[in-house]
């Protein structure tokens, strides 16, 4: 991992800083920081292959699969939905 090598850490002594500090793990943070750019690219548009591409998922299943766990249904649902979508531009919405 980049930042704990930045850091001069080891992974492991670096994701138990950020466990203890956060709550969660630093899977939960990346994790995160993908859905909410998913979730820009969604309200521009994008084509959800297009947007699971650029938000770094292997493909459209493997984002449709993480974007249902995360916020109980599907990309295309959520974009559909005229209450979701302006939540998705909401810069504290974590889903």
């Amino acid at each position: 991992m980049i930042a704990a090598r930045q850091l001069g850490v080891s992974e492991r002594t670096l994701h138990r800083h950020v466990r203890k500090r956060t709550g969660e793990a630093p899977s939960f943070w990346i994790e995160l920081a993908r859905a909410r750019r998913a979730l820009r690219a969604l309200r521009v548009g994008l084509p959800l292959a297009e947007v699971a591409f650029d938000a770094g998922y292997a493909d459209q299943a493997h984002f449709t699969r993480a974007f249902g766990a995360r916020f109980g249904c599907s990309p295309a649902k959520f974009r559909r939905n005229p209450l979701l979508m302006p939540l998705a531009g909401r810069s504290g919405f974590a889903g």
